[in-house]
């Protein structure tokens, strides 16, 4: 008998070292995908790296005559010819021959989810980690009804405003898409069917609604996005005659995140405040009250009034001196990666959209299109062909503190300018980047991911002390910087027009 106790005692510890061993290497490998980056040497106070003594703090990084330029840029995107609500622009849009027509590209966009004969790295997957069936995206094609897509011309009874902040998606439904987690960059929070947040008092165009109503497709300043129907309101012409009238006197930006805001009229809140959102406004000697879109019964939009705490808003554009960029970004500083806006968090291309729409100054959506001249006023300097050590010099003693936009290839950042390196004695003065990014690559094991995961301060090394084996933005192959100080003359003029394949572009 004790020889058969002390067999089955032998068999069960073997068991549970086959269970340890499974679970410690199944938990090695995820560990092993992604990792933390250490940020306690890296100071996320920018006023200890930008200091206010210096004389250039209060200084302007444009002349009012650049700053000018911008606004009018803005402007035209939210209220102007480029705008939602203008019926040239979006005839324009309507216009186009096939397939960049709106039907042949929204049905070309939602055949790319279906899994059908495609190889293993673009298998989309649901919140449960199975792969989804056609049964799933025929569902939602068949709500879509891309007929509704054949025919259009500018109504303006399909005129719209967002009532609050939305996340647009790619597609009219809820449920994520992933691809797999175990390949670099994917999985959890890269929901291919997330677009980004269109903020509350959006101006938008009502392009489609799915059959069962409950989403509408609309046109939106910076891109083109399935929303919430009860997230957004018609507008009449009375409505649109006294928001541009008093957008074209003041318009003001939020400068704070998660303000409360609520109305005046009935003191109910109505949406949370953002950095980057804009609103007509009406100035008095201590408060700035800003306009804002209410839905009644009808489903029309009707104009309330509120005051956010007066640090909390500014009148645009806020004067582009260090100061005031390094107050902005001290509220953002730490705060989550949101891909696609999840949550309200930002991105890399929203946190610069956001920072930079406080300042008057217009960027697209997407992170290549920051950098592209036909998108956004300014100039683009190539350095993808150079070394690393060449881009950092050329940075350092040709790039233009908070007016270059840095892109990686599928990542913006914003460069500061140059300051002692606090780790690297060899090199006294390194370019410091502020920039919300997930995390950086490691060489050899791309579907690795070493996480920062957040908005910070990061100096652009050649390589990192804690390992050297991350790649540095520096080593990045595409290598490019955008001037937003350098408006080539007429440049507006000769920007093209937003198309549907790039407002569409997910």
């Amino acid at each position: 008998m004790s020889a058969i106790l002390k067999y089955i005692r032998t068999s069960f510890i073997l068991l549970l070292m086959l269970v340890f061993n499974f679970y410690a290497i199944s938990t090695n490998a995820a560990d092993n995908l992604i990792s933390l980056f250490p940020l306690d040497k890296y100071d996320q106070k920018i006023t200890d790296w930008v200091s206010p003594s210096d004389p250039s703090y209060t200084q302007p990084v444009l002349t009012p005559a650049q700053q000018a330029k911008h606004k009018a840029e803005l402007y035209r995107n939210y209220f102007g010819e480029l705008s939602p609500w203008n019926a040239n622009y979006v005839n324009f849009l309507f216009s186009q021959p096939v397939p960049y027509d709106l039907q042949s590209l929204e049905e070309k966009k939602i055949n790319s989810f279906t899994n059908q004969n495609q190889p293993e790295d673009k298998i989309g997957y649901g919140a449960n980690f199975r792969p989804y069936t056609q049964q799933w995206l025929d569902q939602i094609k068949n709500n879509v009804n891309l007929k509704q897509f054949t025919t259009q011309h500018y109504d303006p009874a399909k005129r719209a405003i967002a009532i609050v902040n939305i996340e647009g998606r790619v597609l009219p439904t809820d449920e994520p898409h992933f691809y797999s987690y175990q390949i670099g960059g994917q999985g959890y929070p890269f929901d291919n069917i997330q677009a980004s947040a269109i903020w509350a008092g959006t101006p938008l165009y009502i392009l489609g609604e799915t059959q069962d109503h409950a989403w509408s497709m609309v046109l939106a300043p910076s891109f083109i996005a399935w929303v919430k129907s009860s997230d957004i309101a018609s507008v009449n012409n009375r409505f649109v005659k006294q928001w541009l009238k008093t957008a074209q006197q003041h318009l003001a930006a939020i400068t704070n995140t998660q303000v409360s805001i609520v109305d005046n009229e009935n003191n109910l809140f109505r949406f949370s405040g953002y950095i980057g959102m804009l609103f007509p406004a009406i100035t008095y000697p201590n408060n700035i009250e800003i306009l804002i879109p209410v839905r009644d019964k009808q489903g029309q939009a009707r104009i309330y009034h509120a005051k956010p705490p007066l640090e909390d808003v500014a009148l645009i554009p806020v004067q582009p001196t260090p100061e005031h960029f390094a107050n902005i970004i001290q509220h953002l500083l730490g705060r989550t990666y949101g891909w696609g806006s999840m949550y309200f968090y930002n991105d890399c291309a929203s946190e610069l959209k956001n920072l930079y729409t406080v300042f008057g100054i217009w960027l697209a959506m997407h992170s290549s299109n920051q950098v592209d001249p036909q998108q956004v006023l300014g100039s683009m300097v190539d350095l993808s062909a150079s070394d690393t050590n060449a881009r950092r010099t050329y940075l350092m003693e040709h790039g233009h503190p908070w007016m270059t936009v840095i892109y990686i290839g599928g990542h913006v950042l914003d460069y500061i300018g140059s300051y002692p390196d606090p780790i690297d004695p060899m090199h006294p003065v390194v370019p410091l980047s502020y920039q919300n990014m997930w995390g950086l690559h490691v060489a050899n094991s791309p579907e690795r991911r070493v996480m920062i995961g957040q908005s910070i301060l990061l100096p652009l090394l050649l390589s990192y002390p804690e390992d050297p084996t991350l790649i540095s933005h520096l080593q990045k192959p595409i290598f490019q910087l955008f001037y937003l100080d350098e408006i080539p003359e007429m440049a507006s003029l000769k920007k093209k027009a937003k198309t549907l394949s790039v407002l569409l572009s997910p």
